[in-house]
């Protein structure tokens, strides 16, 4: 863990007001710049890496179908199924 971000205080309400077990909040050219923070259980941490591959690899195919993205996705992950030896998302 690198500390404190200059978004933690926004990825903090966020989980708070989802009542989540994480959130990864991903900033583009933000008041405060670019940046990110991911916070969360150690379960939740963990499963970030994989969920954002399959969020990175969703968008390229958005993009390579000659559109955009538009708003937001409904990503289900089974953080069990991430846990199994060999998965790939």
């Amino acid at each position: 863990m690198d500390g404190p971000g200059k978004y933690d205080g926004e990825a903090g309400r966020a989980l708070e007001s989802a009542g989540a077990i994480g959130v990864c909040l991903l900033v583009l050219g933000g008041a405060k710049g670019s940046g990110f923070s991911a916070q969360g259980t150690l379960e939740a941490t963990r499963a970030m890496p994989a969920m954002l591959r399959i969020i990175a690899n969703q968008i390229d195919r958005d993009l390579a179908g000659g559109g955009g993205v538009a708003g937001g996705g409904v990503l289900i992950i089974d953080l069990d199924a991430l846990k199994k030896p060999g998965c790939d998302p």
